[in-house]
């Protein structure tokens, strides 16, 4: 009769479009990029991996707080350095382009400088 059961992070773990907005919104999307906002949700999902099982909503505030927590890393994205990575994997891709998408309209809104 509870609220949905608490489980493991799945291993597949992805923010959201809801998540990626509020990421955008927040200006944690400005703050650290794309590939920087990819890079911080795997650090967080490796992190989390072994980590006691929560509910849903549970994941995605813990998500939320490492996200708020998170510096920028100062390394170059992998497809501008030579001889660097130019397809990244198909999840990281659509992240980035979801991410790219909402900072451009925040910012055609007039909501980031």
């Amino acid at each position: 009769m509870g609220g949905p059961a608490a489980i493991a992070l799945p291993a597949d773990w992805q923010p959201d479009d809801e998540l990626l907005g509020w990421a955008a919104v927040a200006g944690h999307l400005q703050r650290l990029g794309p590939d920087g906002l990819d890079h911080a949700t795997v650090k967080w999902a490796r992190h989390r991996a072994t980590a006691p099982a929560r509910t849903p909503a549970q994941w995605r505030a813990d998500w939320q707080q490492w996200i708020g927590r998170e510096r920028p890393t100062g390394r170059p994205s992998l497809r501008a350095v030579p001889g660097g990575a130019s397809h990244p994997s198909p999840p990281a891709n659509r992240n980035a382009e979801l991410l790219q998408a909402a900072l451009d309209d925040l910012q055609a809104r007039g909501g980031a400088r």
